[in-house]
């Protein structure tokens, strides 16, 4: 009896799951919500494109609240989804997630606008509120002039960039017209570039002569620190020559580079550099440098990599092609006033 008692409750605990197996399936089957493809954006021949996710229902896929995403009802398999992205230029059957600007979330410094009747973010940097002080041109850390503070902010939106403030007024090519605010130091960085910076470093005691320095003027620094505040002081990068103090008769042939790096010889003071020659010039920008070799470079870096090539130290002598040198820096004046202004609507 305690045998039967036992088969049976086994039997009906299958019973019990296969039920319940077969109950799911048949809801699952019955369920209204499709799935189908989600989109990034609608192409302005109204078909979705930009493929971002398959097999979701369209909730899942509007669920953020992005202006720009849209869904397809189909669930479209690799073959039938490389026809549409390779030879159609888009999916049919496209189904904008917004139609208003009403649930659109947008990232900061963007705000919803209807454009050609449906939502989009567009950039409207809060300009009122991050506004300084002074009215007029700036430049950038980019090295452009810009025509106020909202105009840069309106560029960083619409680019994608990080612009900072360099300093108020026109860009130049030194720090002899550049007037620095908040107690900053003008400083002029290896481009030639002048900036606005806080010399307020404060240097800990050296206790090794290990943590000596020898900079590139030739004078002994106890800690690489203590070079940085002398730098900062002095408004133009010094850089260090080799580890440990200033020796009087060193030369290349006798001095050893430490972290992979190479020796130059300074053509001026005749005096050796140890300096890095791996570099990847594609992480710098196209900003002209004149050389102390009266040679122009399309970017610092490619100025330091014939100076390895060379075997010599090549310095910038001032930012812009050779025998352009002048007070104003002649780069492009960017005004964004093209960009709606959220200030004016």
């Amino acid at each position: 009896m305690q045998t039967f008692t036992i088969i049976h409750r086994a039997v009906m605990g299958k019973s019990v799951v296969l039920l319940t197996c077969l109950w799911m399936i048949l809801y699952i089957s019955s369920s209204p919500v499709a799935a189908g493809n989600c989109w990034l954006m609608v192409g302005s021949n109204g078909l979705c494109q930009s493929f971002y996710k398959g097999n979701v229902s369209r909730e899942e896929c509007c669920r953020r609240g992005h202006a720009n995403r849209a869904w397809t009802p189909e669930d479209l398999s690799s073959g039938e989804l490389f026809y549409i992205l390779a030879i159609r230029q888009g999916a049919p059957n496209c189904q904008p997630c917004q139609e208003t600007c009403e649930q659109v979330k947008c990232e900061e410094g963007k705000r919803c606008k209807m454009r050609n009747g449906r939502p989009k973010c567009v950039c409207a940097p809060r300009c009122s509120s991050n506004r300084p002080q002074h009215k007029g041109p700036l430049c950038g850390t980019d090295g452009r002039m810009y025509r106020n503070h909202c105009s840069m902010l309106k560029y960083n939106c619409r680019h994608n960039k990080k612009v900072e403030i360099a300093y108020f007024g026109r860009c130049q090519k030194s720090c002899d017209n550049v007037i620095c605010t908040d107690n900053k130091n003008c400083v002029v960085d290896q481009n030639g570039m002048p900036h606005c910076v806080y010399c307020s470093i404060h240097c800990p005691p050296a206790h090794s002569a290990s943590q000596m320095i020898c900079g590139a003027d030739g004078v002994t620094y106890e800690s690489f620190c203590l070079l940085q505040q002398a730098t900062c002081r002095k408004g133009r990068t010094i850089g260090s020559a080799y580890h440990g103090p200033c020796q009087g008769h060193i030369t290349c042939q006798n001095l050893t580079c430490s972290d992979n790096k190479k020796c130059l010889v300074n053509i001026k003071t005749k005096r050796p550099q140890c300096v890095s020659c791996n570099m990847d010039c594609s992480d710098y920008g196209a900003l002209k440098v004149c050389g102390t070799d009266n040679q122009t470079y399309s970017s610092w870096c490619k100025m330091h990599q014939t100076a390895c090539q060379m075997g010599v130290v090549i310095e910038t002598q001032h930012a812009g092609a050779c025998g352009t040198l002048g007070d104003a820096f002649n780069v492009d004046y960017y005004d964004a006033s093209g960009i709606n202004d959220p200030s004016t609507e």
